[in-house]
């Protein structure tokens, strides 16, 4: 996305929501304000909320939202786990072989 420098809360959101491909199928839910490690305020959070949550799905490692399917790399041999990148995958791969030994 490229870096911001924002005045508000409605401004972060509308740079996000610009970013989404088909904007009509997603709306936002406010979760309140939260504190985060290493940054000095609350942040308010949102809840994003669709009519087809099966086209969504996060990265398991760097927690990224995956909302289209050209998005997606697929586990090789697990059913239902998307990455954004192979190295994300990769990571993946590494952690579940290491805790396996």
């Amino acid at each position: 996305m490229g870096k911001y420098n924002f005045k508000n809360v409605s401004e972060k959101k509308e740079v996000f929501v610009n970013t989404l491909t088909d904007k009509n199928t997603y709306s936002f839910k406010s979760m309140g304000k939260y504190n985060f490690k290493n940054v000095s305020e609350k942040k308010e959070v949102f809840e994003v909320i669709t009519d087809n949550p099966d086209n969504i799905h996060i990265d398991p490692i760097c927690r990224m939202l995956l909302n289209s399917e050209e998005q997606l790399l697929l586990h090789p041999t697990e059913a239902n786990i998307f990455f954004c990148s192979r190295h994300c995958l990769n990571i993946y791969v590494n952690v579940k072989t290491n805790s396996k030994k």
